[in-house]
């Protein structure tokens, strides 16, 4: 699933500072390396607090919440960009006050305004991440862990927070709480693709066929018992109708004849009975009444079930066109993809050598693959706009066409029943008609049980339906496909596993998905849980070689309901170097060097299909010189996830202190564009040099003496009259807790080259 985090995004409280800004490359390694207590294990709590957590995990006590309102990320999908910005819930456990921007550009906002909720975003994840409607619980267990996949069990495959990467029992994100466990036990199918949103719904449909012949095999059943217990009315019912006259026969011999004879014999007298041209006085007109109304609902039962019927096949010719159109539009899309590269290559306008004229040939045919290329790529993303599948809509007309079938059946035995009671009524001897209207009723009950009768029809129909669905729902091929999965993933983890230098590189690593941890097993065929095997760095590294391993996994596949993203916090909390031993602290250090090094493995064996964020405590020993690694941001000497300047709290425990370390986090960001705009320089460039002394708190604001030396190339008329109050004004609009003193110096060396 395409979803990388372009920026991380936080709104201060004080209206005077400015946001803070997290920015990512959206595939590799992006690090942030900073020192303890700096809020590097904010980052992974803050995004999923913006991918709609049910709280908000972000430190309740510290600067974080006390200074921030608003956090955000923006992301990039397979529809652009899109900002997903969630207010600060204050004294909550959360809030469902979103701000959502979408858009072909990462643009963010001065200050979010709330104009979605929390139910919308969640509802805009799970359609980005194509996940099927359809549940899981397909006897109506009622079951909330069968319910159907949402984007916050994804996050378990995104997440490996500093309480779960070197964790010896819990291997996935939230896997600690039983509730969240359960429901991750029930996705795995979807996401190791032994399902998919078709089997889904054949599971419903198959489920609701078995519950349907049950009930009707037990009815069946219970007809049957009933029959053989009054077997000896059949014989009654017969000698009756010998005694009344509609018959002849010897009832001596009744007893010599089989049932099914004399049910015969019985049939033949009601037929004679109910054909024949009797009387209209004994008609009950409530009777015709109620069979008037019952002819009438059945007219609208047997439309609705129709257009039931025509609705189900419209929506599967939907689902096939959305397929074709779909698979259409990706070969044009592969057939465009190179004419970005063709614009960069010809761009320019070619001029004859001989006459000098100029050729707008290839131009005017790149703009036309540019327009083609754009066309397509517009049609790409409406088509992608429409959901997957209507999967949720074909279950429910299914059912609504089980129980509309099934009120047709009751009206027309209701019906029936009228009309043979009415018939039995025209005779005008009491007897005879009440003995017939007895036998219609008794023979009725048996019809049903007969080869051609309705209720065996129903259930050979049903037993069809049910042997082609469960083809298409084989549980065996099911099993296979999810075991087939699992040793797939079990062979890509040894890979980055013999990378981390596990104790065991050749041994197996089997993810168990009901224990959710890891199974390891040996050449000799020993096996041991993970919590069995020891050692923090152990741990560490199973965790980073079966998080790889599924991300190599799912991006391969590809499987689109887990997003290619993988967020690390400390994998160097296991190691602890030895400040007096170098060669121990070395060891140490290689150790978790190793970590980084399957991080850019994965990232290579996905193609750049994979992005990763770490936040570390480890210095520049532990991956200086790893590929596809970048350094996105130090948080030391003073640099936090919040600045400094935000929290008066800490201004005001700051006062009398030196403040060098501070001026890190606001020389390149604050002090070069200011002293740029003031001085009318063109660049921040011409800045060659600045250069602070004396820095520290004193009125919640750092003071300093600031010498700036800027490009001899720098000449202004109003030079002479810069002044230091300019400087100080625009240094405090910007940032509202600094106060500077000015020099500005020329930079001789330059006029003299």
């Amino acid at each position: 699933m395409l979803f990388s985090i372009v920026k991380l995004v936080v709104w201060p409280r004080n209206l005077s500072k400015e946001t803070r800004f997290i920015n990512f490359n959206e595939s590799g390694i992006n690090l942030i390396t900073g020192a303890s207590r700096t809020g590097k294990s904010a980052i992974i709590k803050i995004i999923d607090y913006c991918l709609g957590s049910g709280t908000c995990s972000i430190p309740k006590i510290g600067p974080i919440r006390r200074s921030s309102e608003w956090y955000g990320v923006v992301v990039r999908t397979a529809e652009g960009y899109k900002l997903l910005a969630r207010r600060d819930p204050d004294e909550n456990d959360s809030t469902d006050d979103y701000m959502l921007v979408e858009g072909v550009a990462s643009s963010v906002p001065q200050r979010p305004v709330k104009n979605t909720n929390r139910a919308a975003v969640k509802a805009l994840l799970d359609r980005l991440a194509r996940l099927p409607q359809a549940n899981a619980d397909f006897y109506n267990t009622g079951s909330g862990y069968k319910g159907r996949a949402s984007f916050s069990e994804m996050t378990s495959f995104i997440f490996q927070p500093q309480s779960v990467v070197a964790n010896d029992k819990v291997l996935f994100f939230e896997a600690e709480d039983e509730n969240h466990a359960r429901k991750l036990r029930e996705v795995f199918p979807l996401v190791l693709g032994a399902v998919d949103a078709d089997t889904l719904i054949a599971q419903h449909r198959l489920a609701e066929v078995r519950r349907h012949l049950d009930r009707l095999r037990r009815q069946l059943t219970m007809l049957s018992g009933s029959i053989e217990e009054y077997a000896g009315q059949v014989r009654g019912r017969f000698i009756s109708a010998v005694d009344l006259g509609l018959i002849r026969a010897d009832i001596a011999t009744v007893e010599q004849f089989e049932i099914a004879l004399l049910l015969a014999r019985l049939r033949d007298i009601a037929d004679g009975w109910t054909t024949g041209n009797r009387s209209q006085e004994a008609r009950s007109f409530g009777a015709a009444a109620r069979i008037a109304v019952l002819r009438q609902n059945e007219t609208v039962s047997a439309q609705q079930i129709s257009s039931i019927r025509l609705r189900l096949v419209k929506l599967r010719e939907l689902s096939q066109a959305r397929r074709l159109s779909e698979g259409v539009l990706a070969r044009e899309r592969d057939r465009l993809s190179p004419t970005s590269w063709l614009v960069e290559g010809v761009s320019h306008i070619e001029s004859c050598p001989f006459c000098g004229s100029e050729n707008h040939t290839a131009t005017v045919e790149l703009e036309k693959l540019v327009e083609n290329a754009a066309a397509i790529e517009s049609q790409w993303e409406g088509i992608n706009a429409v959901p997957a599948m209507l999967d949720a809509e074909e279950v429910q007309l299914r059912r609504l066409q089980t129980e509309a079938e099934g009120q047709l059946r009751q009206i027309r035995d209701e019906r029936v029943q009228l009309e043979q009671l009415t018939v039995a009524m025209h005779d005008a001897d009491e007897e005879r008609s009440i003995f017939i209207g007895k036998l219609l009723e008794f023979l009725r009950v048996h019809e049903v049980l007969t080869d051609n009768a309705g209720l065996r029809k129903e259930i050979a129909d049903l037993e069809l339906e049910e042997a082609d669905l469960k083809d298409k729902v084989d549980t065996e091929a099911i099993s296979q496909r999810k075991e087939d999965a699992l040793l797939l993933i079990s062979r890509l983890a040894q890979h980055y596993g013999q990378i981390v230098k596990l104790e065991d590189s050749q041994a197996l690593i089997k993810l168990d998905t009901r224990a959710l941890t890891i199974r390891v097993i040996n050449e000799h065929g020993q096996s041991a849980w993970l919590y069995q095997i020891g050692s923090g760095a152990n741990y560490l590294g199973y965790h980073v070689a079966m998080m790889l391993a599924m991300h190599e996994f799912f991006i391969a596949r590809p499987i689109p309901y887990v997003p290619s993203l993988l967020v690390i916090d400390q994998p160097s909390q296991t190691q602890f170097p030895d400040d007096s031993d170098e060669q121990a602290e070395q060891e140490e250090l290689l150790e978790v060097r190793q970590a980084f090094e399957a991080c850019a493995s994965a990232v290579e064996r996905t193609k750049q299909g994979l992005q990763i964020i770490v936040s570390e405590h480890a210095g520049l020993k532990a991956f200086e010189g790893v590929r596809n690694l970048t350094v996105v941001d130090r948080w030391r000497r003073g640099r936090k996830l919040i600045p400094w300047h935000w929290d008066q709290l800490a201004l005001k425990e700051l006062e009398g202190k030196s403040g060098e370390w501070a001026l890190e986090d606001i020389s390149d960001a604050v002090l070069k564009p200011a002293f740029a705009k003031v001085l009318a320089l063109a660049e921040q460039k011409d800045i060659s040099m600045i250069k602070i002394d004396q820095a520290s708190f004193s009125g919640e604001k750092l003071r300093f003496l600031v010498r700036v030396t800027i490009s001899s190339r720098y000449s202004s008329p109003g030079r002479d009259g810069i002044s230091e109050s300019s400087v100080r004004e625009q240094v405090s609009v910007i940032r509202g807790a600094v106060d500077c003193n000015l020099t500005v110096e020329i930079d001789e060396t330059e006029r003299q080259e």
